[in-house]
């Protein structure tokens, strides 16, 4: 009995504290038709079926880390409960505008955020040391790491959130989402045939899931094209050394 009642128990508390993870998928069809290879009437390398190239592409750190630049996460902003830690991307009920940082110490630590009075203020620990400043909410909010601009649209929200749970923001080091995030991240063949492939990404947060995965598809089409530009361009110069 006892381990049946605790194995209930152990059951409700992991469907109870454990956050959903959200997937988001688009297909995708490659292209690899050689144009070059189509003008000179003559065998191409590209035109082969074989899209292994591209879905390196996809799955890489690379390609991950400028789709990351593309969206709006220099600053990324946590609710901190009792026991779970949410994102809120484009949930938050502040904004952070990051101006200038003086020390890139700060880049990655958790930057708590409340109401004093009437001003807006941080606290952080950094280099063993807790620290805490704070300004009004129509100033720049300058410590020695680093300056922001705080965005409230509503206070009254803001409080009533601050009172049920902690909000903290991060100013990120660049290469560090795209570390972080690369593991939730899936790119698999649909149909090799077709070249259809298809792209996925799994977050806790549904709003980021989307949008990574939209920004990882706009970017691989504009290096996409960057690559075949070259390749036009490679035919032209080869044709007019022909001519010559």
């Amino acid at each position: 009995f006892l381990i049946v009642l605790g194995m209930m128990m152990a059951g409700y508390l992991i469907v109870r504290y454990t956050k959903p993870v959200y997937e988001t998928y688009a297909v995708i069809q490659i292209s690899k038709e050689d144009q070059g290879s189509r003008l000179l009437e003559s065998d191409g390398f590209i035109t082969t079926a074989n899209i292994s190239e591209e879905i390196e592409l996809l799955k890489s750190k690379f390609l991950l880390s400028k789709a990351i630049q593309k969206l709006p996460l220099e600053v990324t902003y946590f609710s901190e409960g009792n026991i779970l830690t949410e994102n809120k991307y484009k949930t938050s009920p502040f904004l952070i505008k990051l101006n200038e940082v003086f020390d890139s110490t700060i880049l990655d630590v958790p930057i708590y955020l409340d109401i004093n009075g009437d001003k807006l203020q941080v606290s952080y620990t950094i280099n063993g040391n807790s620290v805490n400043y704070s300004a009004s909410d129509d100033e720049l909010l300058y410590t020695p790491e680093f300056s922001v601009e705080p965005i409230i649209e509503d206070w009254a929200q803001l409080n009533a959130q601050l009172k049920e749970n902690k909000y903290f923001f991060k100013l990120n080091r660049p290469g560090t989402l795209a570390s972080q995030f690369h593991g939730n991240l899936g790119v698999e063949i649909l149909n090799n045939e077709a070249k259809t492939v298809k792209i996925l990404f799994r977050h806790t947060n549904p709003y980021l899931a989307e949008d990574i995965v939209r920004s990882i598809i706009e970017t691989f089409n504009e290096i996409d094209l960057e690559k075949k530009v070259v390749s036009s361009q490679n035919v032209l110069d080869f044709l007019n050394n022909q001519i010559s």
